[in-house]
């Protein structure tokens, strides 16, 4: 009995220890497997679903977009750019695209002349026809030659028109503005243009119908009248555009709802040969830039040269500044460092008319504008406004 009983504890001690061995090699298999699979993330708090992912997801920014094409067109595939289709991304394309992708998108633009061809058929068509339309934040970047000039050419009509005419002067342009930024005043984002030249805009619209900038119409304001957007121009040559009834042949700054902090920048850029028309009531300020009622301007070593506003009543030929409007706080225009020549106004400030409150410094030359009664360089009309209004010169 005793030599049974030993045998039998004896053999129930190596069982068990065979057991737990086995135990343990499968559990710690069950772990080396665990580990090679995909971790388990719930994705969203509300979806009920389980879905296996390596790592946290990431949203990557999207990529550049590089114009491939100058024609002018829409494509068919609503994604032409962003699949890099061969001749289908036009400048028209690539800013349709950007328009439906949240965020600023960035679009490369080759050198060459981009000749818009797609007419405007009436309506609101936004980018499709027409002006380039932005409605979203978006940094269009054109290339330069040897020299750093601008060498990517957007333009409407397909040589400078005038500024009475009725249509461009040759047969394979459109007769309109050239960007359309924000064009319904109701979302605040950044645009940035760089490397740019922006000629041979026409706007024929109406003054009441948004009849003003030929080469750029910009609205920084938001529908919320909250914070406003912004626009920057860097190294944009910006020319020979004309608007037949309205204000800014050049550009046309607004920020329609008075939002919060609509600020231009413009540097090393020139705004040449511009010209604002309006004949009823013969006034189209703003031949080179209107720079409208609360919107501030930050200009650096840049050139206005050589526009017009011709009209019995026009005033500011180079730049016409608007006084704020009832309620909203002074401006601070500034200009450093910058030419005002060659300019003309039929009545006022044939280089600068200004309503608001401006500062002139770091070697800015005014010189060799004219006008027809008062301020051939500057007229500034800020009589009876806080001190916070004043024009200041100085070195």
């Amino acid at each position: 009995m005793t030599k049974t009983f030993r045998f039998s504890l004896m053999r129930t001690v190596v069982c068990s220890a065979m057991v737990l061995a086995l135990i343990g090699a499968a559990f710690a298999a069950r772990l080396l497997q665990q580990e090679r699979q995909p971790k388990v993330a719930n994705i969203g708090p509300d979806s009920g679903r389980l879905i296996r992912q390596k790592t946290p997801p990431t949203l990557a920014p999207l990529p550049a977009i590089t114009v491939n094409t100058t024609i002018d067109l829409v494509a068919a595939a609503p994604n032409a750019c962003r699949n890099n289709l061969a001749g289908m991304c036009s400048l028209r394309q690539a800013i349709l695209e950007a328009n439906a992708s949240a965020g600023v998108d960035t679009i490369m633009v080759p050198a060459g002349t981009y000749q818009l061809t797609l007419a405007d058929s009436g309506g609101r068509p936004g980018a499709r026809q027409g002006a380039l339309s932005i409605t979203d934040g978006v940094n269009i970047i054109g290339d330069v030659d040897a020299s750093g000039n601008p060498a990517t050419i957007i333009q409407a009509c397909d040589a400078a028109p005038s500024v009475t005419a009725t249509a461009c002067p040759g047969a394979n342009g459109i007769a309109n503005k050239i960007f359309s930024i924000n064009p319904r005043g109701d979302k605040a984002f950044d645009t940035h243009l760089t490397n740019l030249e922006i000629r041979f805009g026409m706007d024929l619209a109406r003054f009441a119908a948004g009849g003003s900038g030929g080469g750029i119409e910009w609205d920084g304001s938001s529908a919320s009248n909250a914070a406003a957007g912004t626009l920057t121009l860097t190294n944009c040559n910006i020319h020979d555009n004309v608007v037949t009834d309205g204000w800014g042949g050049g550009l046309a700054l607004h920020n329609s709802n008075a939002s919060s902090g609509a600020l231009v920048t413009i540097t090393n850029s020139t705004i040449a040969n511009n010209a604002a028309h309006r004949a009823s009531p013969d006034s189209g300020s703003g031949g080179g830039i209107l720079l409208d009622s609360n919107t501030i301007m930050l200009m650096s070593n840049s050139k206005v040269l050589n526009n017009s506003a011709l009209d019995a009543d026009s005033s500011g030929a180079g730049i016409a500044i608007q006084a704020p409007s009832a309620g909203q706080p002074s401006l601070n225009d500034q200009i450093h460092g910058s030419t005002i020549s060659g300019n003309h106004a039929a009545l006022d400030g044939g280089g600068i008319f200004t309503n608001a409150g401006l500062n002139i410094d770091q070697g800015t030359i005014i010189g060799n504008n004219t006008a027809g009664r008062n301020g051939g360089g500057l007229w500034s009309n800020t009589l009876g406004l806080p001190a916070a209004q004043q024009v200041t010169l100085s070195k």
